[in-house]
């Protein structure tokens, strides 16, 4: 049966808090950041909402909740369940392209402090500190959902002896965004590489890398570059490296890309 605006609203706000609950349990003093509500996965296709320390950022990614009401709604959950400092709304340029979106407005949803308005904070991943910015980045700024990951990704490196390699403990992260896996590998390697094509990218990762300088004593440098490019050069003159991330983006968007994701 179709819903009525109040009834709509209301079971919004349910599965808003029911989603936010699941996620709760991720925050500890190690982990202040996390994806609080997943779309489709917690029955609110279109709604993403994700936690960076003290900011939370809203993508709304469909016509039917472009709404001041939705809207309104997001932020009272979010402000009763997180008391977060600033909650923004972040576009996906490629997603309002493809439904013909219209653009939201850069003000601030909502901000605990009129009189200081924040965009600006920085979040910990596994006890890692990470630089955020809500007008930069690529999805909502970061990719909270690597955290396992990253985790993981260091611990094989850890198991793999990397720190005690002859050769040095090598460690490569391809595609490295903003460091993620390299700060991740750096805690038990003796010397990471990142490779980016983005120096904006690249930039950030370096500040983050001088955040953690206190848990990284690892040599770690940056790269930006084509990573096919320099990683057929570094084939072809037998460079070699103890572990390594591959962690491209998105090879096939559309089923026409699949060919071409294929040669990839």
């Amino acid at each position: 049966n179709a819903l009525d605006e109040p009834s709509w609203l209301e079971l919004l706000a349910s599965r808003l808090r029911v989603a936010i609950a699941r996620r709760k349990p991720l925050l500890d003093s190690a982990n202040d950041a996390c994806r609080l509500c997943f779309s489709e996965a917690d029955e609110l296709p279109g709604l993403i909402a994700d936690k960076y320390g003290d900011l939370v950022v809203l993508q709304l990614l469909t016509k039917g909740l472009l709404h001041d009401v939705v809207r309104d709604t997001c932020v009272r959950v979010l402000r009763e369940e997180l008391a977060p400092a600033a909650i923004l709304e972040r576009p996906d340029p490629r997603i309002r392209e493809l439904e013909g979106l219209p653009a939201p407005s850069l003000d601030p949803l909502w901000l605990a402090d009129l009189k200081k308005p924040v965009a600006a904070t920085e979040f910990h991943l596994n006890g890692l500190a990470f630089h955020y910015d809500a007008n930069a980045g690529q999805k909502t700024g970061a990719f909270l959902d690597q955290r396992a990951n990253y985790a993981a990704a260091r611990d094989w490196a850890r198991r793999l002896g990397c720190s005690r390699s002859r050769s040095g403990g090598r460690a490569l992260d391809v595609c490295c965004y903003q460091g993620g896996f390299a700060l991740h590998l750096a805690e038990v390697c003796r010397q990471v590489t990142g490779i980016d094509v983005s120096r904006a990218s690249l930039e950030v990762a370096e500040r983050n890398l001088q955040s953690n300088r206190s848990r990284i004593p690892a040599e770690v440098d940056w790269i930006e570059a084509d990573v096919f490019a320099i990683l057929r050069d570094w084939s072809q003159a037998g460079e070699s490296f103890d572990a390594i991330v591959l962690d491209p983006p998105a090879f096939a968007k559309t089923k026409r890309a699949v060919e071409g994701a294929l040669r990839g």
